[in-house]
């Protein structure tokens, strides 16, 4: 008996569900990164959403430009991000729908309020978002 008519002798999951939870990840780990790595050259110095979000915003609030308020701000801003990155180990849960639809929702938000110009790098993090939101709404639930 070969592996794959042992697994369809198990029952394991089907094809379409494996494939849609694959895509799935893919989508997920592109948008970790998108939501990292995404820079821009500004006077031949590299900056990326990396850079703002942990370095500078560090700096900022040892120096004392960072009020309490803004200071809270990042702190969601770095709760909901670590939301972003465990996304793809969420896949099973029953509230990821819930998660896909309002972590990246907030943290987009929150850059908008704490990073303000910065903010349009994420344009291509939104992009791959909507395709996995619509990709969830498409297949329904991936999990089963």
């Amino acid at each position: 008996m070969t592996t794959a008519e042992y697994l369809r002798h198990l029952k394991v999951m089907e094809y379409p569900i494996n494939k849609a939870l694959y895509d799935m990840k893919v989508l997920l780990i592109l948008m970790i990164f998108l939501s990292l790595f995404v820079g821009i050259s500004i006077n031949g110095v590299w900056s990326s959403l990396y850079n703002f979000e942990f370095p500078s915003v560090i700096d900022m609030i040892k120096t004392g430009i960072f009020t309490k308020i803004e200071i809270i701000e990042w702190a969601l801003l770095l709760v909901v991000h670590m939301v972003i990155v465990i996304l793809p180990f969420l896949t099973k849960v029953k509230y990821f729908r819930h998660l896909l639809m309002i972590a990246p929702a907030i943290f987009v938000l929150l850059y908008f309020i704490v990073g303000g110009a910065v903010a349009f790098l994420l344009v291509p993090f939104i992009i791959v978002w909507v395709i996995a939101v619509f990709k969830q709404g498409k297949t329904g639930t991936i999990t089963n």
